[in-house]
């Protein structure tokens, strides 16, 4: 029985080290791939602010405006869509029309849109009437996303002051 020469051996060797080198290297880029995924879907942000019409005789019963400009941010580099974004307010708002009549929120303000591009973000402009005596609680207001992204999993994202750890973010 002939077992080869020394050299075979060396070169057997290292050819199976070589190709398990290879194949945890392989394994790596997966794993970075899959977190750079995660990073790209739980950064999916709702951003919010406000410029408030000051009425300087305003009393703390009168109606205070102020113009929201909200946003929702992808920052992946593939798309999501079927996005909702939902404001939860911490008092009574009404959300103010061009005519200016209000309508109330029940609690709240919804926006959709059918898709957000890969590093991208869609901005809807409104402007929420509260009583003036409320308006220092809108510092409290909590948001939500809720996204498919192209795995078509549906994900939901919370943000604000008092909204659930990112490690509850995804569903």
């Amino acid at each position: 029985m002939d077992w080869g020469d020394v050299a075979t051996w060396v070169t057997g060797c290292l050819t199976a080290m070589a190709l398990l080198f290879a194949g945890l290297q392989l394994r790596e880029v997966q794993r970075q791939r899959d977190r750079v995924r995660q990073v790209d879907v739980d950064g999916v942000a709702v951003t919010w602010d406000a410029t408030p019409v000051f009425h300087p005789d305003a009393g703390p019963d009168d109606d205070s405006d102020a113009t929201w400009r909200i946003a929702v941010h992808n920052p992946g580099d593939l798309p999501i869509r079927d996005v909702v974004v939902k404001l939860d307010f911490p008092c009574d708002a009404q959300v103010a029309h061009s005519s200016g009549q209000a309508a109330p929120t029940a609690g709240g303000l919804e926006l959709d849109t059918p898709t957000v591009e890969g590093r991208g973000q869609r901005v809807w402009t409104r402007t929420v009437r509260v009583r003036f005596a409320d308006r220092e609680q809108l510092r409290m207001t909590t948001a939500t996303v809720t996204f498919v992204d192209v795995q078509n999993q549906m994900r939901t994202n919370h943000w604000g002051r008092g909204a659930r750890p990112a490690a509850a973010s995804s569903d």
